[in-house]
């Protein structure tokens, strides 16, 4: 991406783009302790699991932010938005029903990346996306 093109780029696209990657690394490192603790402490395969799902969650959210930063596609800002919401509306029923800690944190990082999803539709990012989407 040239210098040009980058300066042209909202803010609002540019923290979406960070949020998206934040919440994405910090799943994944979440996702590494929960594995590490699991065998650690020999709780069982449950949430070795559940860590592997927040490792996958977070390399796929880190993955489709760079190629969203690089082609500018339609598509892959609304999968973003709408994995990002099902991620938090899971994470968010595993809390209530689990009763425990465990998801709170997890949920807390998902809900960066719906706030990054958030700024993607903004009117400034959606002009954006019309305009690099249109050449």
């Amino acid at each position: 991406m040239t210098g040009e093109q980058e300066l042209t780029r909202p803010p609002q696209v540019l923290w979406a783009l960070r949020l998206w990657v934040t919440s994405g690394a910090l799943l994944v490192a979440i996702g590494v302790v929960t594995i590490v603790g699991t065998v650690i402490v020999n709780e069982g395969a449950e949430a070795i699991g559940i860590g592997a799902l927040e490792i996958a969650i977070g390399g796929g959210y880190c993955f489709a932010a760079r190629k969203l930063a690089i082609a500018h596609d339609l598509r892959v800002r609304s999968s973003l938005a709408v994995t990002s919401l099902v991620v938090v509306v899971l994470l968010l029923m595993a809390a209530l029903l689990s009763q425990s800690p465990v998801f709170a944190v997890p949920l807390v990082v998902a809900l960066l990346g719906l706030f990054g999803s958030l700024l993607a539709y903004r009117p400034e990012s959606e002009a954006w996306f019309a305009q690099q989407d249109g050449k």
